[in-house]
């Protein structure tokens, strides 16, 4: 007998090994979101959409905004609300897919921090975006770029060096070309494609094995663009060389951080 396979959601909402990772990320791993929040939007409704178990819902709320938490998993959302659910400036709910239940221009600013590399029909999504936005209203996405080849050949040396016992799926030789053929044909053809991917649910073990979708900042460069935002960053990051990579080459930069105001 074949074993069932999970969906997103039944793994999200059962979990363990998810969960444990979400409860330990700490405020330090949301500090540049939330900076590029408050750099370019004022306090005001915000959606968090995959909020994970609340923590930068919280660290949002502190800073003046009043947020909605959404998340397509229960055992996530009830983390959230036992630990911040007191709050009067946060409220979390869970989800299932789009579109959301509020109304159009609900909120002035949504932001999103390590979810749309795990879901599919991310361009919906991108437009449920922008039909919550109001006008002048900014998103901020942060997700790792998956194509990446600086990222990508880090993976390969740690395998090769011993500190990495095996390959990330998502590091290996035959990646990095697949990653670096994709990235070279969305710079020369100027557009999108959403590539996606089966995800590794059953035998997940660490960070990016349940990726669906390979996350990368032209993509949402282009399909923002082309759905009337207008795109002010693709990636942040600390440090000189990391700043420069960041304002100069930001396609190839191990992070994705896109900030973009709907016109």
């Amino acid at each position: 007998m074949k074993e069932a396979k999970l969906t997103g959601a039944e793994f999200y909402n059962s979990s363990e090994k998810y969960l444990d990772i979400l409860e330990h990320r700490n405020e330090s791993e949301f500090i540049a979101i939330v900076e590029a929040l408050t750099s370019h939007s004022a306090p005001g409704n915000t959606l968090d959409y995959g909020c994970g178990v609340g923590t930068m819902s919280m660290m949002l709320a502190k800073h003046g905004y009043t947020v909605t938490g959404v998340d397509i998993s229960e055992q996530f959302i009830s983390s959230s609300k036992r630990k911040y659910g007191k709050s009067p400036s946060v409220a979390f709910e869970v989800i299932d897919g789009v579109p959301l239940r509020f109304p159009d221009a609900s909120f002035e600013s949504i932001v999103t921090s390590s979810v749309l590399e795990h879901c599919t029909a991310v361009d919906a999504i991108l437009l449920e975006f922008k039909r919550l936005l109001r006008p002048n209203g900014i998103v901020v996405i942060e997700t790792p770029n998956i194509l990446s080849p600086l990222t990508r050949l880090r993976l390969i040396v740690d395998r090769m060096t011993g500190r990495r016992k095996k390959f990330h799926q998502y590091g290996t030789p035959k990646f990095l070309f697949l990653s670096t053929y994709y990235l070279l044909k969305k710079m020369v053809l100027q557009r999108w494609e959403f590539v996606y991917v089966t995800p590794n649910y059953s035998g997940f073990t660490e960070t990016d094995e349940d990726v669906t979708y390979l996350s990368n900042p032209l993509d949402y460069l282009f399909f923002l663009r082309a759905h009337g935002f207008e795109v002010l960053e693709l990636s942040r990051n600390k440090g000189i060389l990391k700043r420069f990579i960041s304002k100069y080459l930001p396609y190839i930069a191990g992070g994705v951080m896109v900030v973009a105001r709907k016109k």
